[in-house]
């Protein structure tokens, strides 16, 4: 791409400022402020629709200079007061042994001289840095292991230049713990001054916004402790010799469970706290981990480790392009910047929602923008599959410039694997998202649109009836609570709201007791336990259940920004049928399916919702999303075991879906081959109806495909009447019930 960039805040108000940092390797750049409607190019749908909004923004010319994405995580522990000889000791596990490049574990850095405990190609090193001159002072004779904890003492003299460091294999059999000791000299300089210790990389340096990690390591590091003074830097090593605790008691040692929400890597004897750069994963499991808990704040011994990864990202600190104020009465919408230049254009979206004490409003669009923050970049290599897993998969057009892009910046979501094989589990606003927060990003899996791309059909399928709208967000919802929604008579939901935090489903639930009415567009939502960070930059998930790219580790579902347990909701006793009546039944990526009406779809409590509608078949027709029918990609079901309420109407039910929709693995008891579409009943589609408390009420679709069915045959089709039936009555006086029936009323 010649040209991209981010924004430093999705959701913002009029009077609000947004910094915007871009890269664009040509010597100049424009943008255009346009409000986003439609993002589909495909002729069997409505087009794309932006209208260009006009700003002074708009017609200035702004310099261009590429900008590189740097990556990596470490600890930098500032102003540490040397001593003639000090000692580090802990614990490594190193992920990617395989890999050529020095990966640091711990450096010892002070202005004339650095020394660096380090591994390449799966063996230890120990180099000096004096000035821009490196020298590899000692190797170990044998490789360590992949995957597997040592343990540590690394014991140094800055005035004779000497070091020596011992590790072994941490086992609880003699015969695997065999240790290695190297030790020898380095150049040294004169006098003990002042320097900081590192963790993780073998230099630290923050340019302008952005850190440039040196040699970032791949792997765990755990149970760090600092020792000053001859006497007990010598007793360290007589104890290590000796497979015995050290009596002496550390000058600093490091607590990776302790705030681990934050920056700050605290020092639990002393002062020496650490800074946190680029997020490595906290609450891992440590080396003496063997199952004994999987709660962290059981035994915390257990945990104090960190996961580094060489591709670990926070903030891509790019320097800021331009600002934006957002403008005293810009409308709640979805907007962008386009950016533009000669050989290249991109979006950056953001999200302009009311203005504090701006008059009501009676619907508003809750915008899944955690599901886009987790989703933003995943790489989609469908080659790999076969055809009958992904039978109208894109397998013929070249890698697009936003593809190629993010293949090589090392970008990724949270679906996709760190570079040494492990999950990605925080995903970061704070960077390029060519792929999936884009207004026409499309999905190779099947063809379609997705995430921001795809809630696009809804915001269109809106302006074109004439309904006015606000957006709510994610962060939104998460930081506002359910004030963000108590002016809203109705929420729609976006076409993919899976990921969704405690307080969210808190704030959901309060808005509903409250009388107000939710209409779930989506499906596989509310799924995963997801929490951000205490600025919403990040947001963090682990997968251990449900359906998965990747497994955390034993030990390692708890989520490090709240200390709650991952995973997904429905194993928590928080299933999204408790919410709205339906929950991930299965995914597919074929050609979806029409939905049949029941015999409940003609009790008087949902004559207002078929009004007008003669059709026994809803969404019989081709959609943008799946190749045909309005239930497709991702489905969700009714199951009152699991929350339906009891009153709740099944109104349709879509089935007979091919044998490339496989039922959700957390209703895999045993593996069988009747799983797929074609032989199992849940795997299936529900329309869901029923009240809630205070004439409030629930409409559920159970489908990422039915927002791409609005706008079919110029919108004049049953889903559109359906959905605008449902708008339009929860619009109503909320002070009546919606119908007659009291079933809901009192409950």
């Amino acid at each position: 791409m010649n040209i991209t960039g981010y924004v430093s805040k999705w959701s913002s108000r009029p009077g609000e400022t947004l910094s915007f940092y871009v890269s664009c390797v040509m010597t100049s750049f424009r943008v255009e402020l346009r409000r986003l409607i439609h993002g589909d190019a495909s002729p069997a749908g409505p087009g794309i629709k932006e209208l260009v909004i006009p700003d002074a923004l708009n017609q200035r010319m702004f310099e261009g200079r590429a900008q590189a994405i740097r990556k990596g995580s470490c600890v930098v522990v500032p102003d540490v007061a040397a001593d003639r000889v000090m000692a580090v000791t802990g614990a490594f596990c190193a992920t990617r042994t395989e890999s050529e490049a020095d990966q640091s574990i711990v450096t010892f850095e002070f202005p004339k001289i650095s020394l660096s405990l380090k591994v390449r190609a799966g063996v230890v090193t120990i180099e000096s840095h004096a000035g821009t001159t490196t020298t590899v002072v000692a190797v170990a004779d044998k490789p360590i292991a992949k995957n597997i904890w040592y343990r540590f003492a690394l014991r140094i003299d800055l005035i004779e230049g000497l070091f020596d460091v011992h590790f072994r294999r941490n086992s609880p059999f003699p015969f695997d713990a065999v240790g290695q000791h190297i030790s020898g000299n380095f150049e040294h300089g004169d006098g003990i001054e002042m320097g900081r210790l590192l963790f993780g990389a073998t230099r630290a340096l923050k340019v302008g916004r952005q850190w440039h990690v040196s040699d970032p390591f791949n792997g765990k590091i755990a149970d760090l402790s600092l020792f000053v003074g001859m006497d007990a830097a010598k007793e360290v090593m007589t104890a290590w010799h000796e497979c015995r605790r050290t009596e002496s008691k550390p000058f600093a040692a490091w607590n990776f469970v302790e705030q681990c929400s934050t920056h700050v890597l605290p020092d639990s004897i002393g002062t020496l706290d650490g800074h946190v750069v680029n997020c490595p994963v906290r609450l891992v499991t440590g080396p003496d981990f063997a199952g004994q808990t999987v709660d962290p704040f059981v035994a915390p011994e257990l945990f104090n480790a960190a996961h580094f990864h060489d591709d670990d990202l926070e903030d891509a600190g790019w320097d800021e392009s331009f600002s934006f104020v957002v403008p005293a009465g810009l409308s709640s919408g979805i907007y962008a910047f386009r950016l533009m230049c000669d050989g290249g254009e991109d979006y950056i979206p953001f999200f302009v929602t009311p203005e504090l004490g701006a008059e009501k409003t009676t619907v508003a669009v809750l915008l899944p923008t955690f599901s886009y923050q987790v989703y933003a970049n995943m790489h989609m290599d469908v080659s790999v599959l076969p055809e009958e897993i992904l039978p109208i998969a894109d397998r013929t057009s070249e890698l697009s410039p936003e593809e190629k892009y993010v293949f090589a910046n090392g970008l990724y979501s949270c679906y996709d694997r760190h570079s040494d094989g492990s999950g990605a589990c925080i995903a970061t606003t704070q960077r390029p998202m060519p792929i999936f927060v884009r207004p026409r990003s499309a999905n190779r899996f099947n063809g379609g649109q997705h995430q921001l791309s795809s809630d696009l059909f809804l915001i269109d399928w809106l302006e074109g009836k004439g309904i006015p709208y606000e957006l709510v967000t994610d962060h939104d919802l998460h930081f506002r609570g359910s004030d963000a929604l108590s002016r809203y008579r109705v929420i729609l939901s976006g076409s993919h709201a899976e990921y969704w935090s405690s307080k969210m489903l808190d704030s959901l639930k309060d808005y509903q007791d409250q009388g107000g009415r939710f209409v779930y567009l989506s499906g596989n939502g509310l799924y995963w336990v997801t929490e951000p960070n205490e600025d919403g930059s990040l947001v963090e998930i682990r997968r251990d259940q449900g359906l998965r790219t990747w497994d955390a580790a034993p030990g390692e579902a708890y989520l490090s920004f709240s200390g709650k347990r991952g995973g997904t909701w429905r194993h928590q006793g928080r299933a999204p049928q408790r919410f709205v009546g339906v929950g991930q039944s299965a995914m597919g990526l074929d050609n979806g399916r029409p939905y049949a009406r029941t015999d409940a779809s003609y009790d008087s409590r949902a004559a207002f919702l078929f009004d007008g509608i003669e059709e026994h078949l809803i969404g019989d027709f081709p959609g943008l999303v799946s190749g045909y029918g309005a239930a497709g990609m991702e489905i969700d079901r009714a199951a009152f075991d699991l929350g339906t309420p009891a009153h709740a109407l099944i109104l349709g039910t879509a089935t007979g879906f091919s044998d490339a929709y496989q039922l959700d693995i957390q209703d895999v008891g045993a593996v069988t081959p009747y799983f797929g579409g074609t032989t199992n009943m849940n795997v299936r589609a529900d329309i869901v109806f029923f009240e809630t408390p205070n004439n409030g009420a629930v409409f559920s679709v159970g489908s990422i495909a039915w927002c791409s069915a609005l706008s079919y045959n110029n919108y004049d089709n049953s889903v559109s009447r359906l959905t605008e039936n449902v708008v339009r009555s929860f619009m109503a006086d909320a002070s009546q019930p919606l119908t007659s029936d009291d079933t809901g009323s009192g409950i």
